[in-house]
């Protein structure tokens, strides 16, 4: 934990690695691959937003090593990934563009995104693919809120949204009757 072999954000953290090496090691990463693959993503703050994800190449390695194909191309302006499924045969073709991590808020002057476009595009692309075409591949590792482009209370207002007025439920306190009375020691010994 106190040396410069494991990424800044596990530096001093023996829980930290410990958790990443576990969580690897259930998707086939060895220890090192986990604590370079697996990441807790930080705001512009530098405060954690969610939980740990993998980095793009770290899907791709699962996928890859799952006998899985993915190919593509990339410019300054768009990445187009493809994916094959060695299984089933299944194909997906992902775009990113530079116009979507700008309207995602993803560009900043000084950034990464200015800086190595190609890199930035390409990632983004090929996490889109990984989740969509080989997520079986990637174990637990959750979304996070920036790659789907929503925030937690966005994606649970979009849930609720989808359900039919008259499948909703309304709580009224009547439904539920009056509370029932207690003596004090029946209420103390209650679970």
């Amino acid at each position: 934990a106190n040396t410069e072999f494991v990424p800044e954000h596990y530096q001093g953290r023996p829980h930290a690695i410990l958790a990443a090496i576990y969580a690897g090691r259930e998707i086939g990463l060895a220890p090192m691959e986990a604590l370079q693959d697996i990441y807790i993503p930080r705001g512009r703050d530098g405060k954690p937003r969610g939980g740990p994800t993998l980095r793009a190449s770290g899907m791709v390695k699962l996928a890859r090593r799952a006998g899985h194909s993915i190919s593509g191309t990339v410019d300054e302006k768009k990445a187009t990934v493809k994916g094959r499924r060695e299984d089933t045969g299944d194909e997906l073709q992902v775009t990113y563009t530079l116009e979507q991590a700008t309207k995602a808020g993803l560009v900043r002057d000084g950034g990464s995104w200015t800086l190595n476009p190609e890199d930035m595009l390409w990632a983004r692309a090929t996490s889109r693919l990984c989740r969509r075409l080989f997520s079986d591949c990637l174990g637990s590792m959750p979304h996070t809120p920036e790659d789907m482009g929503e925030t937690p209370e966005g994606r649970l207002q979009a849930a609720i949204s989808r359900v039919p007025e008259s499948d909703r439920v309304q709580l009224v306190e009547d439904d539920f009757g009056p509370e029932p009375e207690f003596e004090d020691a029946e209420r103390d010994a209650l679970p």
